[in-house]
């Protein structure tokens, strides 16, 4: 059996790691609803998407995510806290195990 590994070839390697991306996150979705709650879950996924309006240019989305960050209790900004960071350590580890493939 002969394994091709070209460079040319690396619309699969970002689909790949795209799949396990988005597995991991859903993954952590779970447990955030599991361990915090909805309000959790969906402070987080407001986070998260007016962030990345944010980065695509929505000129709006920087006041929504200060908004949204800015009236949260000391406890809950620390949850909202973990759970990007470890969203980042998930999509991390997924990193290098897409360079070990």
């Amino acid at each position: 059996m002969t394994v091709n590994t070209t460079i040319d070839d690396r619309s699969g390697d970002s689909d790949s790691l795209r799949r396990d991306v988005s597995f991991l996150g859903a993954l952590l979705g779970e447990v955030l609803r599991e361990q915090g709650g909805d309000e959790l879950f969906d402070t987080v996924e407001a986070a998260r998407l007016a962030a990345r309006a944010r980065r695509d240019g929505d000129e709006d989305a920087d006041r929504r995510l200060h908004d949204l960050l800015s009236g949260l209790e000391p406890q809950r900004a620390a949850e909202v806290a973990r759970a990007f960071s470890a969203y980042f350590a998930l999509v991390n580890m997924a990193e290098r195990v897409q360079r070990i493939r």
